[in-house]
């Protein structure tokens, strides 16, 4: 979707945050994501907290990026799975981002990261 001129893109909870964070980067767009809002928010079969703080990980210091869930939120949500996302976000700045100020997503990753060009055919000019 980045290919076709968009300048943001948001992805759903089955997509691979740090992929597109490479793709996004190289192609010089936003994107949003990837709180996973079933697993995670909804049904807690993974932690929020830690999902989120997996996903900032991934998209923190890259430009654009948007902490955001991967589809609108529930009504029947449990209020409590939304508050740890944000306790995480306000550990993440004011913890993390202090003790390591010079973190930098594009070289220091929490996950291996596989690098990947993106074909020339998938790319408008």
């Amino acid at each position: 979707m980045i290919e076709t001129g968009a300048h943001s893109v948001a992805i759903d909870e089955l997509m691979s945050l740090p992929y597109v964070a490479n793709v996004a980067t190289e192609l010089g767009a936003g994107f949003c994501g990837n709180i996973r809002t079933t697993d995670a928010l909804m049904f807690q079969f993974i932690s929020p907290r830690e999902d989120a703080l997996a996903c900032m990980a991934a998209g923190c210091g890259r430009p654009g990026y948007v902490l955001g869930t991967g589809s609108p939120i529930p009504y029947d949500v449990d209020p409590k799975s939304v508050e740890m996302v944000v306790e995480a976000k306000e550990w993440f700045d004011n913890k993390y981002r202090k003790k390591y100020p010079h973190y930098d997503p594009f070289v220091d990753t929490a996950y291996p990261v596989v690098e990947e060009k993106i074909p020339e055919s998938l790319i408008t000019k």
